[in-house]
């Protein structure tokens, strides 16, 4: 199983992630030994997380990566 080209498109965002924080080093550790069913259950967690506190989801990813993640 491979990446949707959306998936595909949404990792150079998440590459701009800040690995110093929680999440950004979640993130990081995800994209560095990426495979589809991580990454999926790292949109899985991250659109929970966005659920719960979209305000702090918006500040770690940026807006046009918080964007991204709701159309996934």
């Amino acid at each position: 199983m491979t990446l949707t080209q959306p998936e595909k498109d949404f990792i150079p965002c998440l590459r701009a992630v800040d690995p110093q924080s929680i999440w950004g080093a979640a993130v990081h550790n995800v994209l560095n030994d990426l495979t589809p069913f991580k990454f999926r259950l790292l949109v899985s967690e991250l659109k929970s997380q966005d659920s719960d506190s979209p305000d702090i989801m918006l500040k770690i990813l940026g807006t046009d990566c918080h964007s991204q993640l709701k159309k996934l």
